[in-house]
């Protein structure tokens, strides 16, 4: 006997997945490392750009993102229920599925075709996609595009944070003589020229270029380690978001769920599984024909030398003796 619990409204419902605080916390630390460390060591012509394209960027994933885990992907029919996550019960020995015939035994509801039963959120979906612990919501029909929306902006955030971070380190080697993509050469140049232009003589020491974090002078061993170490960070969430956005373009190409995925997956690996069994069963039946062939041949070579040889032994020994 499988019970149903009562079923959850959406992902703010409790209790919240400890990836929800990992995805707010990244969010803010990759923002925070844009506008206080990225954008004003940019040249100043650049700077504007940069806050505004970010905060579109941004602001597109941070919407997105809690459309994705505010909304209800529920079955219509489960939502307009009078009796909203009442707690059901289902006898597996009687009923294989969750749903047969678009009904569900859990939910006690008719539900759409192409709605499964989450046994996470212990509700139906419509148009079951898969159960997304980033979100601690399902993604169905009605969130589908906005969680496409919220992978799509996620990726382009963290290909630019890759781009800007990774340009900043390498230029931190090349553009001391030029200035044109670090702020702090820029201005460490105008001064050296400007000094070097006026009549006065400074016996003091060259001047240093002044990197900026969270709008302070840092030793330039500071800007380095974080540039870096964002350039790690942004190819982690790169590689991760642009993986599962290609696999959610390579199902939409096929015209599969994630879920008709995971099914597909599971019967190709059974039938392959079955057809290895098969195999093996098959050469497991010739050995054996070959060994009792073999075994057989070999009682009937014992029984030619038991009876038959020592026959013509004793008719040799009679008949082909010389006498004495």
């Amino acid at each position: 006997m499988e019970v149903r619990l009562p079923s959850r409204f959406n992902g703010l419902s409790l209790p919240l997945h400890p990836l929800q605080f990992v995805v707010i916390g990244v969010l803010i630390f990759f923002s925070l490392n844009w506008f206080c460390v990225n954008v004003p060591n940019l040249p100043i012509a650049w700077q504007p750009a940069g806050h505004t394209v970010m905060a579109i960027v941004l602001l597109l994933h941070l919407v997105t993102y809690s459309i994705g885990t505010i909304i209800n992907p529920a079955d219509d029919f489960i939502l307009h229920k009078e009796k909203k996550g009442a707690s059901a019960s289902m006898d597996r020995s009687v009923h294989k599925h969750a749903i047969e015939n678009d009904f569900c035994h859990l939910c006690e509801s008719s539900v759409k075709t192409g709605s499964k039963h989450c046994y996470t959120c212990n509700k139906c979906v419509e148009g079951f996609d898969h159960h997304c612990i980033w979100l601690n919501n399902c993604v169905g029909q009605k969130n589908y595009r906005t969680f496409i929306v919220c992978l799509s902006s996620g990726l382009l955030g963290s290909a630019i944070l890759l781009a800007v971070n990774l340009m900043q380190f390498i230029a931190y080697y090349t553009d001391a003589n030029t200035g044109n993509i670090l702020l702090p050469y820029a201005l460490l140049l105008k001064s050296s020229v400007e000094t070097t232009s006026s009549s006065t003589l400074l016996t003091t020491a060259a001047p240093q270029a002044q990197f900026m974090m969270f709008f302070r002078p840092v030793p330039f061993e500071a800007f380095l380690f974080m540039t870096f170490f964002m350039v790690i960070l942004s190819f982690i969430a790169m590689f991760l978001i642009g993986h599962l956005l290609g696999l959610h373009i390579f199902l939409a190409i096929k015209g599969r769920t994630t879920y008709q995925h995971i099914v597909y997956k599971r019967t190709i690996e059974a039938e392959a599984a079955e057809r290895k069994q098969t195999d093996l069963e098959m050469q497991q039946d010739i050995y054996d024909q070959t060994s009792t062939s073999t075994g057989c041949w070999k009682d009937s070579l014992s029984c030619k030398k038991g009876k038959v040889y020592p026959h013509k032994a004793d008719s040799s020994d009679n008949n082909t003796l010389p006498p004495v």
